[in-house]
């Protein structure tokens, strides 16, 4: 589907109970993998398009353009990474619309969903620079479009990465982001931003070293 239109089918029980939520969050995690894995993946992309791989013509730029390379997904990681965060921002969107229990189980799946956001989110700023930020369920078309500084997104990301790893457990089963996780990713957000001042209830590590 474009990643013009809502894709609420996907998630139909998703507001009914938390396992709805967690049934949304195996497709999140589903998601990462094409990351990583298959023919071609957008890792692979990357590293055959730059200083650390070659391949032949399938990825030489002086032959080819992002636009005509027919082997490589260079503009096609886009609009499937935009497909991947309509995803997460529909459980995040959707959170407050059951009645939960305990607060600490809604805002561990939040946690959940803002990582995996924030994951692709942290992608496309290194792979495109400035790209628009969208942060809430489109429920319909939209075409206005406006692109957002990499600062300004690496800045919420770092304040959603923060919540997610005052929220997420040190212990998950494998394959689900924990608290050190979290904290991992926190960190190379912070150095992305050029800026390796961590704040804690504990110390303060370092200083802004970005104006």
């Amino acid at each position: 589907r474009s990643t013009l239109f809502p894709y609420t089918t996907l998630f139909r029980s998703l507001a009914e109970d938390k396992a709805g939520f967690e049934s949304g969050l195996v497709t999140v995690r589903k998601d990462l993998k094409n990351d990583f894995y298959g023919n071609r993946s957008n890792l692979m992309m990357e590293y055959v398009t730059s200083d650390f791989g070659f391949g032949i013509a399938m990825g030489d730029y002086t032959i080819l353009t992002p636009s005509t390379g027919t082997f490589f997904p260079v503009l096609q990681m886009f609009e499937r990474i935009y497909g991947y965060i309509k995803n997460t921002n529909v459980i995040i969107s959707r959170i407050d619309d059951v009645q939960w229990d305990k607060a600490s189980d809604r805002n561990e799946i939040l946690a959940q969903a803002l990582f995996y956001r924030a994951w692709w989110y942290y992608r496309l700023i290194n792979t495109y620079g400035d790209v628009p930020f969208i942060g809430y369920e489109l429920k319909g078309p939209k075409l206005n479009f406006y692109t957002h500084s990499r600062w300004t997104i690496l800045e919420k990301l770092i304040s959603d990465m923060t919540f997610a790893a005052k929220w997420l457990p040190e212990k998950t089963k494998a394959g689900v982001p924990n608290k050190y996780a979290a904290t991992h990713f926190l960190a190379k957000l912070y150095l992305a931003n050029a800026e390796i001042c961590q704040r804690s209830e504990e110390r303060r590590v370092g200083k802004e070293c970005r104006s």
